[in-house]
């Protein structure tokens, strides 16, 4: 029987034009947004939090002092996450009911902040916590790990960058990204398959906008596989992680705008020291080849902050299908729930 996580991967398209329709015509954020002070912090739990640091870099490209910061972390030091009043705090939570995040927002709305919500479920806490309310709920999800609800909360966020800005171009970019999900994802199933059994530890690299991308594919394969995966931007990788490296180990490079050949160089270092090595990039002729390596090869013709979510489906595919190699249930993964209430923040 195919999983709820199955379809929910399979299903992403449609909850990316869902995001893209929940912003469109929202003249009273987009005139939030404009108004807002340059300055904006996306926090969240978990996935929600690997989220702002993907997306961050869409606003600061834009002009905006953009941070991401777990709820949790501004609930118990905020004085290291100052936002200027006016500001913008950006709160992502799947269910609308994450505690740390609805505490946080709040606390920064108190402060003067615009605070904004994306969430899957629209009649949820959130929506009272925050003055607007980005809500997707062709995005919601039966399983308990996150896939088509990470990836339509992201579009949204850089959907949120680009119309503060008014950024017609990349709003125009990122309505291209629902009709190329089905094709990228029909390529990789059989591709990702018989890399889901192969390593017992798993490392996926990525610089810049990627890391985020990196740090929620690693994310993925723990919950859904329980395998040792980690994330590691790019280049840090060689600084003391790559000794872990053997032939018992998968790397997985998120290539965006390869600058100077220096992420696949740290790849070919890894083909050397006995690693597998796949590698997810828009062009391998741009971003450099590398013999021994495994390419997939996105093909969108998008920008990069375009096609971020494009990176997420290999990562979801291998961590669905290494858990069904281990006789797991990617559905409902050991010790986690949908949603958790924490009772002392």
């Amino acid at each position: 029987m195919t999983s709820h996580m199955l379809r929910e991967i399979e299903t992403q398209g449609d909850a990316w034009a869902g995001a893209l329709e929940a912003l469109a015509g929202d003249e009273a954020l987009a005139g939030a947004l404009r108004g807002a002070a340059r300055e904006t912090l996306v926090l969240g739990a978990g996935s929600s939090y690997y989220l702002g640091i993907a997306a961050r870099g869409a606003f600061v490209r834009r002009g905006v002092a953009a941070r991401a910061a777990p709820a949790s972390e501004i609930l118990l030091h905020p004085e290291l996450y100052p936002l200027a009043e006016g500001g913008t705090a950006i709160a992502v939570s799947r269910s609308g009911t994450t505690t740390e995040t609805l505490r946080a927002v709040a606390r920064l709305k108190a402060g003067g902040a615009l605070a904004v919500g994306i969430t899957t479920a629209p009649d949820t806490p959130i929506r009272t916590a925050c003055d607007h309310t980005v809500a997707i709920p062709g995005a919601a999800e039966a399983s308990t790990v996150q896939t088509r609800s990470f990836s339509a909360q992201l579009v949204a966020t850089l959907a949120l960058a680009a119309t503060q800005a008014g950024d017609e171009a990349a709003l125009t970019a990122l309505r291209r990204l629902p009709t190329l999900a089905p094709g990228w994802i029909e390529r990789l199933e059989p591709v990702v398959t018989p890399l889901a059994s192969l390593p017992r530890r798993i490392y996926v690299l990525g610089t810049g906008d990627l890391w985020g991308i990196a740090m929620e594919g690693a994310l993925k394969l723990k919950e859904t596989s329980l395998t040792e995966a980690e994330a590691f931007q790019t280049l840090e990788f060689r600084h003391g992680p790559q000794s872990m490296v053997d032939a018992d180990t998968l790397v997985i490079g998120l290539v965006g705008e390869d600058r100077g050949g220096a992420e696949t160089a740290v790849l070919r270092e890894m083909v050397a020291l006995g690693g597998r090595v796949l590698m997810v990039c828009e062009d391998p002729g741009r971003a450099g080849r590398v013999p021994h390596v495994q390419v997939l090869a996105i093909g969108s013709g998008l920008p990069l902050e375009a096609r971020l979510p494009l990176y997420l489906p290999p990562l979801q595919l291998i961590a669905h299908q290494r858990g069904l190699d281990k006789g797991l249930d990617p559905d409902h993964p050991r010790n986690l729930r949908f949603s958790i209430e924490l009772e002392h923040l």
